[in-house]
């Protein structure tokens, strides 16, 4: 058995020889060079710029950062009083009521309508349906039947 291996092995070297030493039989054919691109005299060097003599140098602090801007000009320009919020349009209020309801836990409602600033709403519940009132301003929601 070792025989036979031995025999294997030496005749797999022989093949391998056999195909890298006969270079001949294989050939590759070679591209031309592409044609160099010649320098054209007149285009002028590229400018660097000077080197900063030492002077300018110590007048540049590497530590600075960004300046602050003084504490007056970083307040806001406008809040939010609650005459900006009461003087919303009827659609931003009509939609807070509806947020609130839905946010209340109200799935099933209808019949929204504005009632003087607040709106009311029919709800329909498994015992039955019950009128609720939502101030859109507050959040808060009351039942009145």
């Amino acid at each position: 058995m070792n025989q036979i291996l031995a025999a294997v092995v030496v005749m797999s070297w022989v093949v391998a020889g056999n195909a890298m030493a006969d270079p001949t039989a294989v050939t590759v054919p070679i591209e031309p060079a592409p044609t160099p691109i010649s320098p054209t005299p007149h285009a002028a060097a590229p400018v660097a710029a000077p080197i900063p003599n030492a002077d300018s140098l110590s007048q540049i602090n590497p530590t600075a950062g960004p300046t602050v801007p003084p504490k007056a000009s970083l307040k806001p320009t406008h809040t939010v009083t609650a005459r900006t919020a009461a003087v919303a349009s009827g659609q931003q209020r009509e939609t807070a009521a509806l947020n609130d309801l839905s946010a209340a836990g109200y799935g099933q409602f209808r019949d929204l309508h504005p009632v003087g600033r607040d709106y009311q709403a029919t709800v329909d519940d498994p015992r039955g349906a019950y009128t609720v009132t939502v101030d859109p301003d507050s959040g808060r929601i009351t039942r009145g039947d």
